[in-house]
């Protein structure tokens, strides 16, 4: 189950800034699916819930 409908995503999407370009070939750590840390964001907000309660998967 997704906590961010499709419909929902494509009003957001659009709101949510590219990635920045790559300084000297580094770009950092790597990109993560924008709407997968939306929808962990909205799961940490909905159930009080962090990364140590929740364990590996």
């Amino acid at each position: 189950m997704r906590l961010v409908s499709d419909q929902l995503w494509e009003l957001l999407e659009p709101l949510i800034p590219p990635p920045p370009l790559a300084k000297n070939g580094l770009t950092g750590l790597p990109h993560v699916d924008d709407r997968a840390v939306l929808e962990g964001i909205l799961f940490v907000a909905e159930t009080g819930s962090s990364q140590m309660s929740v364990g590996e998967r």
